[in-house]
């Protein structure tokens, strides 16, 4: 990884703890979290490259760029995670344009260092109601927002002193019962 026009980032650790090994014929397919190698807080451009090394020989893939930008804010909370004292953690709530449709982010860091616990894409949303935020005190992250014309997502994550992790998204679609004049009723959950 490096900045469009400057220098390779110095990685925090290695992509992978271990080899990977493949027999010939075989294929591998891995999701790396970058902001886990790299200082990725920086506002910029970026140029991510995947070096593959066999038998002392090196094989680099096409530079595809990626762009850290800051969403648009919507809401944020303040709270400590479970066990925590004194140390508070913002949980902001914004959205980018992607492909003609608005995504819906969170983002939680420590207030004091702005340390980064994670960015999280949380789906489409539509912009009618205001997205709700809440915080247990069992560490549970609770994000409803509108992500369709009548479709609702709940995001649930787990907050602990180490981190942030999603643990679940339900979806809930109202239902319009035809020739009567009462509010939508809520069907059950999709998983």
């Amino acid at each position: 990884v490096r900045r469009v026009g400057g220098d390779a980032l110095r990685p925090k650790r290695l992509a992978l703890d271990r080899p990977v090994v493949l027999a010939s014929g075989e294929a591998h397919r891995m999701l790396i979290d970058l902001a886990q190698i790299y200082d990725l807080s920086a506002l910029d451009d970026y140029l991510v490259q995947v070096d593959l090394i066999w038998k002392n020989l090196r094989y680099c893939s096409d530079p595809r760029n990626i762009e850290i930008v800051t969403g648009l804010p919507i809401t944020s909370l303040s709270r400590p995670a479970p066990g925590e004292i004194g140390l508070l953690r913002r949980y902001s709530l914004s959205y980018i344009t992607r492909g003609h449709k608005e995504v819906l982010f969170l983002s939680v860091d420590e207030e004091r260092t702005s340390l980064n616990y994670g960015v999280f894409a949380l789906g489409p949303l539509v912009r009618v109601f205001q997205p709700v935020i809440e915080l247990s005190p069992q560490g549970l992250l609770t994000v409803v927002h509108q992500s369709g014309p009548r479709q609702y997502t709940r995001s649930i994550l787990q907050v602990t002193p180490a981190g942030v992790r999603l643990i679940d998204q339900q979806y809930e679609v109202e239902k319009h019962e035809k020739n009567k004049e009462s509010a939508p009723q809520k069907s059950e959950k999709k998983k």
